[in-house]
C-alpha cells in the first residue's frame, strides 16, 4: 500500500514472504557451501519518495528522491537492505534534457551473520553500461558473487538530433560510474576498483513502450570483469 503524507512527499508499505532452497556444486567455496539449505523469510519494506518531477513519462525538470529498506522479520541471516535514489532533470540549452542520477544500496546482516548469497547485491544493469550484467565486483573462483554495497553515478545528455526527425527518438550521450564491493565472508576477495564508462545511446519511444539501444566504451575496469559494448533493452529508458 501507499499514500500521499504531504504534497509531493509518498510513503509506502509493503510485504514479501517466500520459501528458498540454495544448492551448491563443487565449484562452490567452502564459506558458500555453507549457506547450502533451505531457508524460509518474511520482510517489510518501508518506501519514502519525494517526487518533484515536472512529469513522470520523458520528464525534463524537477528532481525525485528515494529511500527504501526492507526490515527482516523472519530471517535466519538477518539482513537488513538499504538503498537511496536521486536523479534530477534540468536543460543546458533549447530542446535538450540533461539528468544527473546517484544511487546508493547497502546489504549486512544485523546480527553479524554473512548476508546469503541471494541476498548479496548486484549493479542495475541501465546503471553501469559497457559490462554485461552482474560481471563485475568480487569473484569467488569463477563466480561473480556481488557485494554489500553497490553504487553509481550516472549522467545523461541528449544531443540534437541530426540523423532522427522524430519527436519520439531521442539520442543522448552518457558517463556511468560504480562499483559493486566488499564481502563479509572473505575481506580478500574485495573489489574496489570504480569501473567507468562513456558512449552514445538511443532511446526510441515506440508503442510497445522505450526501447533503448546504447553503445558504451568502458574507460576504466577490473582484470576480472566482463565487458558489453552494445545493450539493447525494452521496457527502460535512460
Amino acid at each position: 500500500t501507499g499514500f500521499e503524507y504531504y504534497q509531493d512527499l509518498n510513503l509506502g508499505l509493503s510485504t514479501r514472504s517466500f520459501y528458498e532452497e540454495i544448492e551448491t556444486d563443487s565449484t562452490a567455496s567452502a564459506r558458500q557451501q555453507k549457506q547450502k539449505g533451505n531457508y524460509w523469510d518474511t520482510f517489510i519494506k518501508l518506501k519514502i519518495n519525494y517526487d518533484k518531477r515536472n512529469q513522470k513519462f520523458k520528464t525534463n525538470d524537477g528532481f525525485y528522491s528515494n529511500f527504501s529498506t526492507d526490515l527482516p522479520i523472519i530471517s535466519e541471516t538477518n539482513t537488513l537492505t538499504s538503498s537511496y535514489t536521486y536523479k534530477y532533470y534540468t536543460d543546458l540549452f533549447p530542446n535538450n534534457v540533461t539528468s544527473m542520477s546517484f544511487f546508493i544500496e547497502a546489504a549486512n546482516s544485523i546480527t553479524g551473520d554473512d548476508v546469503k548469497l541471494s541476498e548479496r547485491l548486484y549493479l542495475p544493469s541501465r546503471r553501469l553500461r559497457g559490462f554485461e550484467s552482474g560481471k563485475i565486483g568480487p569473484k569467488d573462483g569463477t563466480q561473480f558473487i556481488g557485494g554489500n554495497y553497490a553504487s553509481s553515478l550516472n549522467l545523461n545528455s541528449t544531443l540534437p538530433n541530426i540523423l532522427f526527425e522524430n519527436d519520439n527518438i531521442d539520442l543522448n550521450f552518457f558517463i556511468d560510474l560504480a562499483n559493486v564491493w566488499e564481502v563479509d565472508y572473505d575481506s580478500s576477495i574485495d573489489s574496489s576498483k570504480i569501473r567507468s564508462a562513456t558512449g552514445i545511446a538511443v532511446n526510441w519511444y515506440s508503442t510497445i513502450g522505450p526501447l533503448t539501444f546504447s553503445y558504451a566504451i568502458p574507460l576504466s575496469e577490473a582484470d576480472t570483469d566482463i565487458t558489453e559494448k552494445f545493450r539493447f533493452q525494452i521496457g527502460t529508458s535512460f
